[in-house]
């Protein structure tokens, strides 16, 4: 474990979130969950579906059990429906939905070849439909949300990738759009870089906030980490 580093080599890592952050699928889960809830007759305002952003399908497919009501649609059996529409809808759209600035920065974190985690509440089968389009091989790690035993906003995804990678937890950069995600990133211990898309994140300690990843750099996060590590 890498317990401190020089500031050229910080960050040790950069964790991503994958809805949302790195992809644009958000509308796509909310779409699905807002068209499965009409379909059963239930009232579900776009509002209580941006809540469920970010969180454990066990804490999202939950909500929709209990707002459902029927025996037969457990939340199991609406995780594997739910993840099973998004996927295809994903597929099915001809241009990729990066979110802005995602690529590049990807790109530009790989040339300095600075250790990459993918961490998501989704499963490989979505995460797979955008990792064929992203390239896999771009990440050193991942952690999808069958790999652990709690989810966001629990921060075991984060501190289970930093584990893998051989790296501080406090050496890395979180990347995040949800709240629920950056309450998992700042529990883990890292510097959050949030990225607000369904809801507004607040800047806090060990949390900064940028409207789009257009904006920043490889340096931009470095001088970030010395900020946050005082260095």
């Amino acid at each position: 474990m890498i317990d401190h580093m020089s500031t050229e080599r910080l960050p040790a890592a950069v964790l991503w979130d994958f809805d949302g952050t790195l992809v644009d699928t958000e509308p796509l889960w909310i779409r699905a969950e807002l068209e499965f809830l009409a379909s059963r007759g239930v009232e579900w305002t776009y509002e209580q579906a941006v809540e469920l952003c970010g969180s454990a399908w066990q804490i999202a497919c939950g909500a929709l059990a209990e707002a459902v009501g029927d025996a037969p649609h457990t939340a199991y059996d609406l995780h594997l429906s739910q993840t099973a529409d998004v996927t295809r809808m994903l597929r099915e759209l001809t241009d990729f939905p990066w979110r802005s600035g995602a690529q590049e920065l990807l790109h530009e974190l790989g040339e300095a070849e600075i250790p990459l985690a993918l961490v998501s509440a989704s499963s490989m089968e979505l995460l797979n439909a955008g990792l064929d389009r992203i390239g896999a091989h771009r990440f050193h790690t991942i952690i999808d949300g069958d790999s652990v035993n709690v989810g966001k906003p629990h921060p075991e995804g984060y501190l289970l990738a930093a584990e893998r990678l051989g790296v501080a937890i406090e050496d890395c950069i979180i990347i995040e759009d949800s709240i629920n995600g950056t309450v998992a990133g700042r529990e883990a211990g890292a510097l959050v870089i949030g990225v607000p898309d369904q809801s507004p994140l607040d800047e806090l300690p060990n949390q900064k906030v940028i409207e789009s990843l257009a904006e920043i750099n490889l340096e931009w996060l470095r001088q970030a980490m010395r900020t946050f590590r005082g260095l």
